[in-house]
């Protein structure tokens, strides 16, 4: 997908040193400057974004209680901006936000799309990295099923945490990484599992809309029953048109999905409980 040059116009950008190692400030810095921002060396009052991947540092606290500074975010938040080529709701990025999955990269094979969709988002919103292949840096593969090339690349390569998808589901109802050892992906392990708390899931909502480009880039295409395949929409809700930054701080939160019955949204092979979409 190709950047628009001006993605960050309205942005006017601090980062946070003491909470990014030198390849993650340079990297973000890269990031947002080449995409129209302008970043500072301290706060003032003109700045309408910080970017710490640290919730506690004083300079958090001071943007957001002296300066009243609304968008604070994780260097994440960047990176996901540049995949979609919009600004997404910063709101799940809030680097003060109980990242469990912090330091782990994941991979997803055998799932369906809706059940793909929803997972990754989860998992992004709560600090993991997730990929769309599996590499050296891969610690976790979440697996529907105990087939498919993934799956046995990651047998032979040794990864020892290969798990079901109900152990992501788990971990962040519980807001602690589960016993992998529990969870074989294998579709007979799943159980009914309870949805995550309304504010926790709108954010998740506002996330998965916007990540929903990332899954499509595999083929998949999320469809209802008896609708033709859709393309995804340019702009997921939640997102912004290039140089619309300034004014995110006043658009409502974006209105929950209607309801839809669950045969609509659950594939027949799922290995999870059927998620309705309303509820996200």
């Amino acid at each position: 997908m190709a950047v628009p040059s001006n993605l960050f116009q309205d942005v006017q950008a601090y980062l946070v040193p003491s909470t990014l190692d030198q390849a993650a400030f340079e990297e973000t810095s890269r990031l947002l400057s080449s995409n129209g921002a302008r970043l500072h060396n301290f706060i003032t009052e003109g700045i309408n974004l910080v970017v710490a991947d640290q919730g506690n540092a004083p300079e958090v606290v001071e943007a957001r209680e002296t300066f009243r500074v609304q968008h604070v975010v994780t260097t994440q938040w960047v990176r996901v901006c540049v995949q979609l080529g919009c600004t997404v709701n910063p709101r799940p990025f809030a680097p003060e936000r109980r990242q469990i999955f912090a330091g782990i990269t994941m991979a997803m094979t055998q799932l369906p799309p809706l059940d793909l969709h929803r997972l990754w988002a989860l998992a992004v919103a709560h600090g993991a990295k997730c990929e769309r292949v599996l590499t050296k840096k891969t610690t976790h593969l979440i697996c529907g099923s105990c087939i498919g090339k993934k799956f046995e690349v990651a047998v032979n390569s040794g990864l020892k945490r290969i798990v079901s998808p109900n152990w992501l589901v788990d971990s962040v109802l519980k807001l602690t990484i589960q016993d992998e050892s529990r969870y074989p992906p294998v579709a007979s392990t799943a159980r009914p599992v309870t949805l995550p708390t309304t504010t926790d899931a709108q954010a998740i909502h506002d996330l998965a809309a916007s990540l929903k480009h990332e899954a499509s880039q595999l083929g998949l295409r999320p469809q209802q029953a008896g609708q033709p395949q859709q393309h995804v929409p340019q702009l997921p809700p939640g997102a912004q048109a290039p140089g619309a930054f300034g004014q995110h701080a006043q658009h409502q939160r974006p209105p929950p999905l209607p309801p839809v019955h669950p045969a609509a949204v659950q594939h027949p092979n799922s290995p999870l409980e059927p998620l309705d979409p309303h509820r996200f």
